[in-house]
């Protein structure tokens, strides 16, 4: 019987969880549909240059957007609750990660605000001015344009993480703060060209402002690393 019961036990844990993922699902897929309108317009009013407007290309472009709008928030929504699932059957690590995983959100979050309100702007700014120079009319299509704005929004966001990373590497002893100073150098060289990937436009200074983070968090990641090394070495 306690056999059975166990299972009965779990399947009714599974019911619950798989109700749970469906209701978060549809509130995703719903929110994010009604959703779409209002960050259109709010992208427009952030991040567009004056006089400059989105164009749909295809009928369904406008659907397609809301679509992925959509599935953003639906994994928004479901990713703490599988992140908590994942993690509760190590109840006893569940108390020391906790800080951790609360770091890296507020850091993605950071990373996220940074580069929708100073560096798209920037970005896009200065791609329409090279537009209007060379005699063009700028008109941006809704996909790709939410796409961009999105995309380099999140990659900030991971970039944002990298000292939280690191300073958990250190407090588990995989990485020194003597092996990231003597790796600085390269780790530059790296930084300035990863910094040249992401940008879309060839400016020297888009590229320094997503460089300066870069270089600013990997030196955070040095003294964090240094600190939960001496703290490491204490105990």
């Amino acid at each position: 019987m306690a056999p059975l019961r166990f299972g009965l036990e779990v399947l009714d844990e599974l019911r619950g969880r798989l109700k749970l993922i469906i209701a978060l699902t549809l509130v995703g897929l719903v929110g994010g549909w009604t959703a779409a309108y209002y960050l259109i317009l709010k992208v427009k009013a952030d991040v567009l240059p004056p006089g400059v407007e989105l164009v749909v290309l295809t009928p369904l472009e406008l659907v397609v957007v809301q679509l992925k709008v959509s599935m953003v928030l639906t994994v928004a929504l479901l990713l703490p609750f599988l992140l908590y699932w994942v993690a509760r059957p190590l109840r006893v690590l569940k108390r020391s990660l906790l800080p951790w995983l609360l770091a890296l959100a507020a850091f993605f979050v950071a990373g996220m605000a940074f580069a929708y309100y100073l560096l798209i702007p920037y970005v896009v700014g200065f791609l329409t001015a090279n537009a209007v120079e060379a005699g063009i009319e700028p008109l941006y299509s809704l996909d790709e344009f939410t796409f961009f704005v999105i995309s380099l929004s999140l990659i900030l966001g991971l970039v944002f993480e990298f000292p939280v990373v690191i300073a958990w590497l250190s407090r588990m002893g995989l990485v020194s703060s003597r092996t990231l100073r003597e790796k600085r150098r390269y780790a530059y060289v790296g930084i300035f060209t990863a910094s040249a990937i992401i940008t879309p436009d060839p400016s020297p200074v888009s590229q320094i402002l997503v460089a300066i983070p870069f270089m600013f968090f990997y030196e955070l990641s040095i003294v964090a690393s240094w600190f939960f090394q001496r703290r490491r070495q204490s105990t």
